[in-house]
């Protein structure tokens, strides 16, 4: 099973990755009609002597032929038709994909091969010139683009190198289209004036490409029969889907409750993302449900022994991210009898249901809070214009979002110049402490980089104070109105906020109380250990000091 789920995956990513490196090029070759039709031309035939090479067009066929039946299979075995604009826009535009591909690959790769025929950009355009033929093409060129763009998007949008240019892709992704239609229109105009200018020419280049009257009827007659086919399938597909997902409906034996006590009913082999979608109920997932990030995980509150076993999309993010056992992926997570879960990753407050809002409720548990704050920073905001003080602070936020997200922990709120965070998703409190100080080092580390900018611009260094401290505290949704959100609050949290108050009288970047310095397990020496009584504690408790933070690696 989770040999079978792993290849599935790969097989669709790869034989789409197949198909967009074709789509790819020839918008690179459309592009070229912007130097001349000549250069476009030239191009497309160096083009199809690779695409012609029975390796290469024994690959393209089979990532065709792959992509489209593991397309298929996607949308049987969906419990749920709740989806995203951007699923439904990917789902539509998957169905467009083969008006586009197929007549293009008769005339570039059939014809040429089996009816000793050769292409020509020329008999491409020529269809453009009838009326609204260019619009056409553009529009097949953008629905084919977007449905590429959304599955690369979904592919690399956690990756740090994405991140960090994501706005080159995002402009770069686009350009190329645009040229490319740009440059069909611009060719065409350019053999709308050649025909013009000799009323002969489309016969000459027939002659050329071996095609005649009787050719050019077949070629027609089984594009208009492809296209016929395509979309009988198409229509049985979509009525069959329908009358299952019908069926499956009157067949609902399953309950998922939720917190609050919500219960909904679902088939077998639905997952609780299905579930949560197609009833409404807020649920984040940031890659669409597709197993690539971990942001729909749910604590199983019942009996995690009923659960069935991990497949392997949701095995390789648990063992990388050493999610216990009663802590599993909605989107792939099926269960075979009633189950209790909960959220971890709150839903946006706007999805909320007003039930849901009316029974906001706390919990006890067990959290590693850390608490971070710049240092003097009104001082170098004084010398600062508005825009540059506000860039700043983005860049600071920047950095210490992804040292704590990255960690494994989550901001729980911004107050001013500071950060509160969480860290509640390790395998135990150990585990939550070292990532607590993982985060720590890699925030010290960042902010050095800023540091050194700071210097070097504004004439001041980026001075900050981290407090980190674990314990018991009450865990919720609490708030009113829109102004929800999913917080901590008790004895834990104060106790980290006196630690972060107090590196500044200690002159150091981190404290944190020793225990849960034990606990990480981390093997870096802290700079000193000593007792310390902080407001609102009777009883004093061991500290341990870090003067630089950055030390702290693995």
């Amino acid at each position: 099973m989770n040999t079978v789920d792993n290849l599935i995956r790969r097989a669709r990513m790869y034989s789409g990755l197949v198909i967009f490196l074709y789509v790819t090029v020839h918008l690179v070759n459309h592009s070229t009609g912007l130097i001349s039709l000549e250069a476009m031309e030239g191009l497309r035939q160096r083009i199809s002597a690779f695409n012609r090479h029975i390796i290469v067009t024994g690959i393209l066929y089979a990532a065709l032929l792959v992509h489209a039946l593991l397309g298929f299979q996607h949308l049987l075995t969906r419990r749920s038709f709740k989806m995203s604009a951007k699923d439904w826009i990917q789902l539509v535009t998957s169905f467009i994909l083969p008006l586009a591909l197929l007549p293009h690959m008769l005339a570039s790769s059939y014809a040429p091969r089996f009816k000793d025929a050769q292409a020509n950009y020329k008999l491409v355009l020529e269809g453009t010139l009838e009326d609204g033929g260019i619009y056409f093409m553009g529009l097949f060129v953008i629905f084919v683009w977007v449905h590429g763009i959304i599955g690369i998007t979904s592919m690399v949008k956690f990756h740090p190198v994405y991140q960090k240019y994501k706005n080159t892709f995002l402009v770069g992704s686009w350009l190329l289209p645009i040229l490319a239609v740009l440059g069909a229109f611009t060719a065409s105009k350019e053999l709308a004036t050649d025909i013009e200018n000799n009323k002969i020419i489309m016969e000459q280049v027939y002659a050329d490409s071996n095609i005649g009257k009787e050719l050019e009827a077949e070629l027609m007659q089984t594009s208009d029969m492809l296209m016929l086919n395509y979309l009988y399938v198409l229509l049985g597909v979509i009525l069959f889907v329908f009358v299952v997902h019908q069926v499956r409906k009157a067949f609902r034996k399953i309950k998922i409750t939720y917190p609050n006590g919500k219960e909904v009913r679902v088939t077998k082999g639905t997952s609780i993302l299905e579930a949560s979608r197609e009833h409404r109920i807020g649920h984040v997932s940031m890659c669409g449900g597709r197993g690539r990030c971990s942001t729909c995980r749910v604590r199983v509150m019942s009996d995690v022994e009923s659960l069935p076993p991990r497949n392997g999309i949701e095995t390789t993010v648990a063992e990388r991210l050493s999610l216990q056992d009663n802590v599993r992926l909605a989107c792939q997570l099926r269960p075979t009898t009633s189950l209790e879960v909960r959220p971890l990753v709150n839903a946006p407050v706007e999805s909320l249901t007003t039930e849901d809002r009316e029974s906001l409720c706390g919990r006890e548990e067990e959290i590693v809070v850390m608490f971070v704050d710049l240092r003097g920073f009104t001082a170098i905001s004084e010398k600062l214009l508005p825009y540059d003080t506000v860039y700043l602070l983005n860049q600071y936020f920047k950095i210490a979002g992804e040292a704590i997200v990255r960690s494994g922990g989550r901001i729980d709120k911004f107050i001013g110049d500071g950060i509160m965070a969480l860290f509640t998703d390790g395998s135990g409190v150990e585990e939550n402490s070292k990532n607590a100080l993982l985060a720590a080092g890699k925030l010290a580390e960042g902010l050095k980089e800023l540091s050194n900018e700071t210097t070097s611009d504004f004439g001041s260094d980026l001075n900050f104070g981290i407090g980190i401290h674990a314990g018991t505290s009450v865990v919720g949704a609490m708030g009113y109105g829109e102004n929800i959100t999913d917080t901590a609050i008790g004895d834990c949290v104060n106790v980290a906020s006196r630690l972060e108050q107090l590196t500044k009288e200690e002159e150091c970047q981190l404290i944190v109380t020793s225990d849960l310095y034990q606990r990480s397990g981390l093997a870096v020496k802290a700079t000193y250990e000593k007792n310390v009584t902080v407001k609102g504690k009777t009883e004093a408790f061991k500290i341990s000091a870090f003067k630089d933070a950055s030390t702290i690696q693995i």
